[in-house]
């Protein structure tokens, strides 16, 4: 019986230092409950999809996105979207230029405003 020896290598870093990003969704400068937030990873990392957080703003617009590994994201606050749809490329890429931009480091503290995308408008 032979043995084979796979290629490459496996790097894990396990750490309780995750980020976090709490932050307001705003509508007409009106902060707006309900909104779906998302955390997409950049391009290079869309296939990892441990790297992908969804939460829910509270009554008063506001969400915290906990846990996320450093990296490069993008956020988004939607009106409403369908449960996944966010990690569709096809689905994503008209709405790319809405996404807010954030670098993430291990235990990082972010907070920021988002503005909202509209249920009827399309991505521009």
């Amino acid at each position: 019986m032979s043995r084979k020896q796979l290629p490459g290598s496996l790097e894990l870093l396990v750490s309780p230092n995750g980020g976090r990003f709490d932050g307001l969704v705003l509508k007409d400068d009106r902060p707006f409950s309900g909104a779906t937030v998302t955390l997409v990873p950049e391009s290079d990392r869309r296939k990892e999809e441990r790297l992908y957080k969804s939460t829910t703003t509270d009554q008063n617009g506001q969400f915290s996105v906990r846990g996320m590994a450093p990296g490069d994201y993008k956020l988004f606050a939607w009106e409403a979207i369908e449960e996944g749809a966010y990690q569709d490329p096809d689905f994503l890429r008209p709405y790319e230029e809405r996404g807010k931009p954030i670098h993430v480091d291990e235990g990082s503290r972010l907070n920021s405003q988002l503005q909202l995308i509209l249920a009827n408008q399309p991505g521009s």
